[in-house]
C-alpha cells in the first residue's frame, strides 16, 4: 500500500484558508447578530410607536366627538333664540302699538271703582 501523504505547503496552505474562512464565517454571524438585534429593536420601536399612535388617534377621536356634541348643542341653542326672536315683536309692530297708545290714551281711563266713586260723591252732593 502505497501512502499518500500530502505535501506540508498544500497542508499548510489549506489550513490558513479555512482559518480564513472560519473567521470571516464568525464575522458574517456577528455581523447577522447584530443586525438581528438592530432589527429586532426596530420593530419594538415600530410597535410602541404604533400603539402610541393608536392611543392618540383615539383621544382625537374622542375629542372630535366631544367638540361635534358641543356644536350641536349650540346649533340647537342657535335655533332656539331664532325662534324666540321670531316670535318677538318686530320694531314696525311697536310702533304701532305706541301709535294706538298716543290714540287712545288710555291712562285718561277710569276704572270700575273709580266711577263709582265718582257717582257716589256726585249723590253725596245732591
Amino acid at each position: 500500500m502505497a501512502n499518500k501523504t500530502i505535501p506540508d505547503s498544500a497542508s499548510t496552505e489549506q489550513v490558513q484558508t479555512l482559518k480564513a474562512l472560519s473567521s470571516r464565517i464568525a464575522f458574517m454571524e456577528d455581523r447577522y447578530k447584530a443586525f438581528d438585534s438592530r432589527l429586532r429593536q426596530l420593530q419594538k420601536n415600530l410597535l410602541d410607536h404604533h400603539q402610541e399612535l393608536r392611543r392618540l388617534i383615539g383621544d382625537l377621536d374622542r375629542e372630535m366627538i366631544r367638540a361635534q356634541d358641543d356644536i350641536d348643542e349650540i346649533n340647537d341653542r342657535m335655533k332656539t333664540l331664532r325662534n324666540e326672536i321670531l316670535l318677538r315683536a318686530s320694531k314696525e309692530d311697536i310702533e304701532a302699538l305706541r301709535r294706538y297708545m298716543d290714540t287712545w290714551e288710555p291712562l285718561k281711563w277710569v276704572t270700575a271703582d273709580q266711577v263709582e266713586e265718582i257717582v257716589r260723591d256726585i249723590l253725596k252732593k245732591k
